[in-house]
């Protein structure tokens, strides 16, 4: 006794020092809890009784016996389909109905056995209330059925379920929270700022440090959700921001199931941009086809041990960008300044070698062959107005991702399970003019996740987690060149001046034309997080403590 007394003070000493190491107060679980209190008919408590909690879908089972106050306890839970059933020799056997646990549910299940032979039975209808009564926490579940179905077209533009979120009642969009560009996400939850809420995939953070807000790549597929929960009154200690959202990856159960799912936008369900433009004399080309496609498989390896699931989801998103784009007049072109001597605030042009003004603002001389260039090939003549030019260029997304997660009960003590998702897309990019060319992006994120559950005593609980994410990114890939450029341009520069890299240079006009710059250089980007958590639960009489910490790993 002495030796397990002094093993649980450093156990305790050591998770006490990882929380104050920690760059975040504690380890997020996404696991549920079951409390009860098993009473006979007279309204005593039972002690001693037998209660056991099984899983139905995995046929996973846990065991404990009610304390001297009749109380049971079952932490640690993953979110599933359960049953209790209570048994104590002299009285009836208790079982209840199946009933639902979602993620960090913290839910109660009393229970009332009357006198008899145990080998009659009585089912109750409903184990646990609706209504949480055992935190002061307001939270909100949602299941992938109702993520699937919901009425927001998110999966023809991209295959993270975090777009979901916009369309939940308590979910704002931040000012300038939505970048597609980068991809990072950012919204306010119940008046908790996006710098006050943490968004967490099994319980592992999904941020980017260089976005400063959630990394929307960094997301399995929506067919691999099981349930999207938002925690934004009340919430644990345990979690270190004001409001917390959390994705809650599908496992496999003992029966096979899967799913395949195509989705599709196009054309006919598009409006056709020329009327927005109103322009009889540009007809842009109407092109958009999105397509997304995919099929998930779960199921077990071995029944009630080792269960897989996995999915595929590819989106291909072939459509034309329409670009409006200030260039110069005609008139201008060629020299013919003039229109700028009329109205109330007369522009003057002056020759800058000879300081003398140019006779009706008509530039007669030769135009320097480095502006000819530029305008020959890479700035247009108005095609729409006075000095508009409008266009259409083709853009394109390709990609391809799959999340593979396996759960093992090695015992009923040790359970673990791991979760591998992969994602490669390239998204084009347009260009203010159509000579400046198309860029492309090659983005490759990956993560892991490990959860580790060991149930030291019924009362004593630990969980480990481990997170790995990485994401290589190559952004702004160039349209055209620095040394196309040059050569293009007539201009005398040596190529050593230049980085490897280097796209076309930025030109500004002074308001005269709208500025133009094609992809300035080449951008790899190459970030690396790694997490580290721990949690352990420790449920003496009634009351239930939690010690924890995590450790964050940026780069």
């Amino acid at each position: 006794m002495k030796h397990r007394s002094k093993v649980l003070t450093i156990l305790f000493a050591m998770l006490a020092g990882m929380s104050l190491l920690a760059t975040r107060l504690s380890a997020q679980s996404t696991f549920a809890s079951l409390t009860g209190t098993v009473r006979d008919a007279s309204g005593a408590v039972v002690p001693q009784a037998n209660v056991s909690l099984a899983e139905v879908n995995t046929g996973i089972a846990r065991n404990t016996i009610t304390d001297g106050d009749g109380n049971y306890n079952f932490l640690n839970l993953l979110p599933g389909n359960y049953v209790v059933t209570v048994k104590r020799p002299g009285f009836q056997e208790f079982k209840t109905e199946v009933f639902e646990l979602v993620a960090r549910q913290d839910q109660r299940a009393d229970a009332t056995v009357t006198l008899g032979a145990q080998a009659t039975q009585v089912q109750v209808v409903s184990a646990a209330p609706l209504i949480n009564t055992e935190n002061g926490s307001v939270s909100d579940a949602t299941r992938q059925l109702d993520l699937i179905n919901a009425p927001y077209n998110f999966r023809t533009f991209n295959t993270s379920p975090l777009a979901v979120l916009y369309i939940m009642p308590q979910v704002v969009e931040a000012a300038g929270g939505h970048d597609s560009g980068t991809a990072a996400q950012q919204f306010d939850i119940q008046g908790a700022s996006w710098a006050m809420t943490d968004v967490t995939v099994d319980g592992v953070w999904s941020g980017s440090v260089r976005r400063n807000g959630t990394n929307n790549d960094n997301f399995p597929s929506t067919e691999s959700i099981s349930e999207l929960r938002i925690d934004s009154v009340g919430n644990a200690a345990e979690y270190p921001r004001v409001a917390d959202v959390l994705f809650v990856s599908k496992g496999g159960t003992n029966q096979i199931h899967g799913s395949a799912f195509y989705n599709y936008n196009g054309n006919a369900l598009n409006a056709n941009p020329n009327v927005f433009f109103n322009s009889t004399s540009v007809q842009l080309p109407s092109r958009s086809v999105n397509n997304d496609f995919g099929a998930s498989i779960g199921g077990p390896i071995r029944r009630n041990k080792t269960f897989f699931f996995g999915d595929f989801e590819g989106l291909q998103i072939h459509q034309y960008a329409s670009r409006n784009t200030q260039v110069f007049q005609t008139a201008w072109r060629n020299g013919d300044f003039s229109s700028l001597l009329a109205g109330s605030n007369p522009i003057q042009l002056m020759d800058p070698f000879t300081g003398q003004p140019y006779p009706g603002n008509q530039i007669t001389e030769s135009i320097n062959p480095v502006t000819k260039a530029l305008f020959d090939k890479y700035i247009p003549a108005p095609n729409s107005g006075i000095d508009r030019y409008i266009f259409t260029q083709p853009i394109t997304q390709d990609s391809n991702q799959y999340d593979i997660r396996i759960d093992e009960n090695i015992t009923e003590r040790h359970r673990l399970f791991a979760r591998w998702s992969d994602k490669y897309f390239t998204p084009t990019t347009t260009t203010m003019l159509p000579g400046l060319g198309i860029g492309s992006d090659v983005n490759r994120p990956m993560n892991l996740l490990v959860s580790y559950n060991f149930v030291v005593k019924p009362n004593m609980l630990n969980e480990f987690r481990f997170g790995w994410s990485r994401q290589n990114q190559l952004i702004n890939q160039i349209g055209v060149n620095e040394a196309t450029a040059r050569a293009d341009l007539g201009l005398n520069l040596p190529a050593t001046s230049f980085p490897t890299g280097s796209g076309f240079p930025h030109f500004s006009f002074g308001g005269a034309a709208q500025d133009i710059s094609g992809f300035n250089r080449e951008d790899p980007l190459k970030e690396r997080n790694m997490e580290w958590g721990d949690n352990f639960t420790w449920t003496r009489g009634r009351h239930t403590m939690k010690f924890g910490g995590v450790v964050h790993r940026y780069g």
